[in-house]
């Protein structure tokens, strides 16, 4: 089956390192191509390209970086479509591990004003609790 994504992206993710390398805003292409695709349900092309802009991200932001974190939930995301409940439970925890990373860092400078959102914290309990037997 054919990606449907628009022409122009695929154009761009075909001719990356010819045109932008491997930048944050090809990072962010790969990233809303590769979620588009999994939404359409054609994971292992949204796989592919995710797992792209996670190496992307990582390499040039960091492993610790918020946006990395994104981009391991995205990731997650497909993966637990394609079944694959324990890679998708890791992916999820380091996502998880560095928000809250982050969050702890705003709290302390902040003086504890920042919130969490309902789903981030709906997706803590489900990834957090422990496996039934």
């Amino acid at each position: 089956m054919r990606p449907t994504v628009p022409p122009h992206a695929l154009a761009v993710i075909g001719y990356s390192n010819d045109l932008i390398g491997e930048s944050l805003a090809m990072a962010a292409l790969l990233g809303k191509a590769g979620l588009y695709l999994w939404r359409r349900a054609e994971y292992t092309q949204a796989q592919q390209w995710l797992q792209r802009a996670l190496a992307i991200r990582q390499s040039l932001v960091g492993p610790d970086h918020l946006d990395t974190a994104h981009a391991l939930w995205s990731l997650a995301l497909v993966t637990l479509d394609q079944g694959d409940l324990s890679t998708a439970r890791s992916l999820h925890e380091r996502a998880l591990a560095i928000r809250e990373s982050h969050l702890a860092s705003d709290l302390q400078t902040s003086g504890g004003a920042v919130t969490t959102s309902p789903v981030f914290c709906a997706r803590r309990a489900i990834w957090t609790a422990p496996a039934l037997s």
